[in-house]
Formats: structure tokens, sequence, C-alpha cells
């Protein structure tokens, strides 16, 4: 009977081994889909090498109303004494400023040659 109890516990320790694996297996999935599905694509703020012209004209246009909004509301911010308007408008003037900067240089093609 001894030995019968002895299997029964070597049973269920081993299933629960095997719980802890799978459980780890999950979270390792988990894991590996969130990092794959996190884009490398970020056309307006770094660019990605290939970029379409269209694109490039789209985040152009894109910075463009950036930056005259954020002109246009620091103005009006200036005028009226706001503080955090004048932080708002600096903020869309920076964002519409390097999207426009991105539009005309974006990021550079890795070489294939791995050098």
């Amino acid at each position: 009977m001894g030995e019968l109890s002895n299997s029964e516990e070597a049973l269920r320790k081993r299933r629960e081994e095997f719980r802890e694996f799978r459980t780890q297996q999950e979270r390792a999935a988990l894991a590996a889909t969130l990092l794959k599905g996190r884009s490398d694509h970020d056309p307006v703020w770094k660019g990605y090498p290939g970029e379409p012209l269209v694109q490039r004209i789209g985040v152009l246009v894109l910075g463009t109303f950036f930056s005259l909004g954020g002109a246009v509301m620091l103005d009006l911010m200036l005028k009226d004494d706001s503080r955090l308007g004048v932080v708002v408008s600096i903020l869309a003037l920076i964002i519409g400023t390097r999207t426009i900067i991105v539009a005309f240089t974006g990021r550079k093609a890795k070489s294939s040659h791995g050098r």
C-alpha cells in the first residue's frame, strides 16, 4: 500500500510540474506575440527605409499642419498669457518640425552585406 501512495504522490508531482511548464510556455508565447506585434514601422516619428514618395508627401503635410497649428496657437497663447497653452503649442511645433525633418530625410536602409 505504501508503494501505491508513493506512485500517486509521484504522479501528482509530475502533473504539477507539467502545469508549471505549460504556464511558462504560455507566458513565453505571449511575450513573443507582444514583441512581434511591436512594429518598427513609424513613418511619422522615425520614418522607415524604402518609404514611397506618396507616403513622404503625406508625412510632410501632417508635419506642416502640426507646425502651422503650433505656431498659430503659440501666437494666441502668448497674447492670452496662458502658460499651459504655450507649452502645448511648443510641443505641437516640435512634433511638426520633427515630422517635416523625417519626411525629407527618413531612415536609411540597412545594408544586406552585414557591414
